[in-house]
Formats: C-alpha cells, sequence, structure tokens
C-alpha cells in the first residue's frame, strides 16, 4: 500500500482505464480498425494491471544454479548472460545427459509460464472484447 492514503494506485488506475475503454470507448467506436486498436490496448492495460511480478531475476538465480551443476561460472549473471550461458551450455546437447536435460526442462517451463500470462491477450489482437 501507498505510504500517502490518498494516492491513487496503479492496480486503480489501470481499472480504471479499463473499464473506460471497455464500457464507453469500444461500444462508441465504428472503425474497425480503432474499435480493434481500443479493444488491444484494454487488453494490455489489464494485463499490466493483473500480470504477476518480473521473475527475471529469480529465474536467472535458478539457471544460474543450473549452469553451476555443468561447471559454467555462476558470478555476477544479468538475466541476459545467463539465457546467453544457457544456450551456450544446450548446443550440441546430448540427450542422455541429465544436467543439460533439467536445464532445458527450467527454460522450458519458464517459456510456458510466460506463455500463460501473454496468451490472454491473444483474443483482444484478434478484436475480441473478451468478458469483464
Amino acid at each position: 500500500m501507498s505510504p500517502d492514503p490518498h494516492r491513487l494506485s496503479d492496480h486503480a488506475i489501470l481499472s480504471s482505464i479499463v473499464e473506460v475503454l471497455r464500457t464507453q470507448i469500444v461500444p462508441a467506436v465504428e472503425d474497425p480498425w480503432t474499435r480493434t486498436s481500443a479493444i488491444q490496448l484494454a487488453a494490455l492495460a489489464q494485463m499490466l494491471r493483473d500480470r504477476p511480478a518480473d521473475p527475471g531475476t529469480a529465474r536467472a538465480d535458478e539457471l544460474a544454479g543450473l549452469l553451476g551443476e555443468l561447471g559454467c561460472p555462476t558470478e555476477a549473471f544479468s538475466y541476459d548472460s545467463v539465457l546467453a550461458a544457457c544456450s551456450a551450455a544446450l548446443a550440441g546437447w546430448d540427450e542422455a545427459d541429465e544436467r543439460r536435460a533439467r536445464l532445458r526442462s527450467t527454460l522450458i517451463r519458464h517459456l510456458d509460464e510466460d506463455l500463460a500470462v501473454n496468451m490472454a491477450l491473444l483474443p483482444a489482437f484478434r478484436g475480441a472484447l473478451p468478458d469483464a
């Protein structure tokens, strides 16, 4: 909660934007392209309001631990550098290597988590206004 009890939260502001776009703007727009753009903006604002915290730091730590098991250096990894190290570690991957299989499985899980969050945008980018 904000230290200022009179300050609107980001959640409240985004909820207002979503509500106005859905109930006022989208129904009033007749041009199909403009209507689709308004629907997409509503979906993006809703995603921004509802998405989980950025998992980058936790993912970098998890992947660095797995890279450590493979003998890769793990100090001071940024998320970008840990992903590059994962790519290098998986080059020429042998499916019999269980450590690399765990690394690959973890990366796939991360992708699945990202897809679960972002798939909510798909109907909007097809021009469909999902139920509130």
